[in-house]
């Protein structure tokens, strides 16, 4: 019954057809721009107004309102994840969703591996891909992570292996009290993004897109050529345990590197850059967790 439910529930979006039609009209006005596999980086209020930063500029976007919509086709065996899951522990496919314990949400016979989303869809119905299923789902990992010896709901299918040999020593449910002091809250902008943000408007944003790097054992060197000079305290640098942003203001521009995914953890501690102020130049060194070649800088 659930099955057919989430069937006749697909196809469907959170844009209704008014609003494509609105949509599809406003596509045929030049000054329309319809953003596609762009990434919102970062939204603030302000002045009235939302202000929002995209991963592929570093011009900040003006807007009145923001409309959340997301869709798409789902099949379960598609994604690697769940191929890997099915190669310990075979589970029922039914359509596109798999049969998951209805009250703890894992995948069947392995209890530490708990799924939401279009993937939960089969024990918590069409809901699960929406705020409303996210919010239930939590709720059930929640309660599986405070009792992890409570028994399992009986699953209906047959061939069932189990997988509790396969795990190493440390896996498993973890037996320690559910943390209730822990909430939820939004991450803070990065410093160079909100400078990014209130940086002047005479100022011309560019992104910095050539760069050089080079692998040396335990260091990764990347350089950064600037088009004119630039003083050392104009210059913010921040490495993260497999990120870097990099921004450089001189008089009429400020320059703007964003690498959201290194190939590889760094150690940020042991990670340090150097300006040239009168060449233009800035060189990060990252200190690499072990000495392995990196065949990208991005992840």
């Amino acid at each position: 019954e659930r099955l057919r439910a989430c069937r006749h529930s697909a196809g469907k979006s959170t844009l209704s057809p008014r609003a494509k039609g609105t949509l599809d009209r406003l596509l045929q006005e030049p000054a329309f721009a319809l953003l596609t596999e762009t990434v919102v980086s970062t939204a603030a209020w302000r002045e009235n107004k939302w202000t929002i930063q995209v991963n592929n500029s570093c011009d900040a976007i003006s807007c009145d309102q923001i409309w959340v919509a997301c869709g798409r086709s789902f099949d379960c065996l598609s994604e690697l994840v769940v191929q890997d899951l099915q190669e310990v522990s075979k589970a029922r496919i039914c359509g596109a969703y798999p049969l998951l314990d209805s009250a703890t949400l894992a995948w069947p016979g392995i209890p530490n591996v708990m799924f939401m989303g279009t993937t939960a869809a089969l024990a918590l119905g069409p809901s699960a891909k929406y705020p409303s299923g996210f919010r239930a789902a939590s709720e059930k990992i929640a309660r599986a992570l405070e009792n992890p010896s409570a028994p399992a709901s009986p699953l209906d299918f047959e061939d069932f292996v189990s997988s509790g040999e396969l795990l190493c020593e440390g896996e498993g449910p973890n037996n320690g009290r559910w943390d209730e002091s822990a909430k939820p809250s939004m991450l803070e902008e990065s410093p160079i993004k909100q400078r990014l943000c209130n940086s002047s408007q005479g100022l011309e944003k560019c992104t910095i897109e050539s760069y050089t790097w080079s692998d040396s054992d335990f260091e990764i060197d990347i350089y950064v050529k600037l088009n004119e000079p630039v003083e050392k305290e104009d210059v913010l640098v921040d490495i993260g345990d497999q990120a870097l942003e990099v921004l450089a203001e001189t008089k009429g521009r400020i320059y703007y590197l964003n690498l959201e995914k290194l190939y590889k953890p760094v150690q940020v501690k042991k990670s340090t850059y150097r300006v040239f102020e009168k060449k233009g130049k800035i060189v990060v060194r990252l200190t690499k967790c072990d000495n392995h070649e990196w065949k990208f800088l991005k992840g």
